[in-house]
């Protein structure tokens, strides 16, 4: 009975670890958040249990965070979810999520996105900061302020310090 019992434990623990399995250093599968991850020399991928491609293998990272895939190819960054449907492309320079919101920054300024992938800020900000329930704009080096929604509450014409 122990044997049975030990037999199951390893076999729930095998099944809930990522597997991989190297061919010649150049290429790889690996199996882990429900996906088979996939590796042809530097560039990484996505197939589905039954080998249908989700991602292709042309990125140069992907990451699996808040439940969703983080791409990178060409030195930018997107989103994709698990199935492989873009929300975000795979342009801006970096992507952050945090208060429930993707922080975006394209071309050198920085907007907002939904989750879903919807722009609720243009990138078009020096400088974006979320505090005291408001969304703290700089553009054109003068503050303004929005709402938790992306409206406009004051337009970007304070000089700091007023």
């Amino acid at each position: 009975m122990k044997n049975i019992a030990l037999l199951f434990v390893l076999a729930a623990v095998y099944t809930t670890t990522a597997q991989s399995t190297t061919f010649n250093g150049e290429s790889s599968l690996q199996y882990k958040y429900g996906m088979i991850w996939t590796q042809i020399g530097d560039k990484y991928g996505l197939l589905a249990k039954d080998g249908t491609e989700l991602i292709p293998t042309e990125y140069e990272s992907l990451n699996y965070k808040f439940g969703w895939i983080w791409t990178e190819k060409d030195g930018r960054f997107g989103l994709m979810t698990k199935k492989g449907v873009e929300l975000i492309p795979t342009e801006y320079e970096s992507l952050n999520y945090k208060f429930g919101w993707i922080w975006t920054k394209k071309d050198g300024k920085y907007g907002l996105m939904t989750k879903k992938g919807d722009e609720l800020i243009p990138p078009e900000y020096e400088s974006l900061d979320y505090k005291f329930g408001m969304i703290w704009t700089v553009k054109d080096g003068k503050q303004g302020l929005m709402n938790k929604h992306g409206k406009e509450i004051a337009s970007n014409k304070y000089t700091f310090g007023e």
